[in-house]
């Protein structure tokens, strides 16, 4: 997400945890028509994350670590009456359809590290901190096309030719 929300509470004196919430993108859609071709983009990236915390020393810096659960994905579909391009095929799309969907792991692990407040167990009120982190996971990809294969001179490999260009697009995004 692109803001995050929590609580947290320390349990010593040099030990934390926290829960958050991230959101921000929440179920974005964009509709186009554009040569007789009607295209869907949705985004939608929320997640949920339990984290402790250890500061090694006095002073704000502390180590981040902890589980995210995850909603991140990507879909897109095209339909219509146009032409498309699937692996170099030129194909009409009426009665059609092309689709692809990515998606993060709903849990991933989180290592980071951090600055901020560190209260002590006794202490209450408003705080502010900052990380600086990474989720551990990779994207899945998945492409359809109902009806295509088989036909117009689509086969399953040039789907999969399609998957793999998406694959190797996201993997610069991935850890």
């Amino acid at each position: 997400g692109l803001f995050n929300v929590g609580y947290a509470q320390a349990i010593h004196e040099r030990w934390s945890w926290r829960a958050e919430y991230g959101f921000g993108l929440d179920e974005q859609t964009h509709r186009n028509t554009s040569d007789s071709i009607n295209g869907n983009v949705q985004l939608k990236a929320s997640r949920l994350g339990l984290l402790g915390e250890y500061a090694p020393f006095q002073g704000s810096f502390r180590l981040v670590s902890g589980l995210h659960y995850n909603d991140i994905q990507f879909a897109f579909s095209a339909s219509g009456s146009g032409n498309a391009v699937i692996n170099g095929h030129t194909v009409n799309l009426s009665n059609q359809s092309f689709e692809m969907q990515i998606k993060y792991p709903t849990l991933t692990p989180y290592m980071g590290v951090g600055w901020g407040q560190h209260r002590k167990t006794n202490e209450t009120g408003l705080g502010l901190q900052s990380d600086f982190g990474i989720s551990l996971g990779r994207f899945n990809t998945h492409v359809s096309a109902p009806g295509l294969v088989g036909t117009q001179g689509i086969s399953q490999a040039d789907l999969d030719a399609e998957t793999q260009r998406a694959r190797s697009a996201i993997s610069k995004l991935t850890f």
